[in-house]
């Protein structure tokens, strides 16, 4: 049973290097894809789970809670096109609390389920 410190280069040639428990990912690792995409962060069993950061081919990041390979919990994530959202989420939707800021300078902060605007909020344009 591989524990500690280790390294694995998969099939898939996704890499992985950082901390192990009884043959899984546990604790501190950083996951490198074919494509350039970089997870640096907390797993727990073989999942991402606690705090990391995603950043992807593109520039778009997220940082913030993971929970069993999910965004989930507080974080923020900012796409591309400079749009930036920080709040809440739940099963990787902006989900609860939130404010949303587009590239354009346009704001929402109030209320989001499952990706989408709902209930209480302000716009400001």
């Amino acid at each position: 049973m591989a524990c500690g410190k280790g390294r694995l280069l998969s099939s898939s040639g996704m890499e992985y290097e950082g901390m192990w428990a009884n043959d899984l990912q546990h604790g501190k690792g950083i996951e490198k894809w074919v494509d350039g995409t970089v997870y640096k962060g907390d797993y727990v069993e073989g999942k991402k789970c606690g705090y990391g950061k995603f950043i992807w081919v593109d520039g778009t990041t997220y940082e913030g809670q993971f929970n069993n390979n999910a965004i989930e919990g507080k974080g923020t994530y900012i796409w591309k096109c400079g749009q930036k959202y920080e709040g809440d989420w739940k099963d990787s939707k902006m989900h609860g609390k939130g404010v949303l800021i587009y590239s354009d300078g346009r704001s929402y902060t109030g209320s989001f389920s499952e990706d989408k605007k709902e209930g209480y909020g302000i716009t400001i344009e």
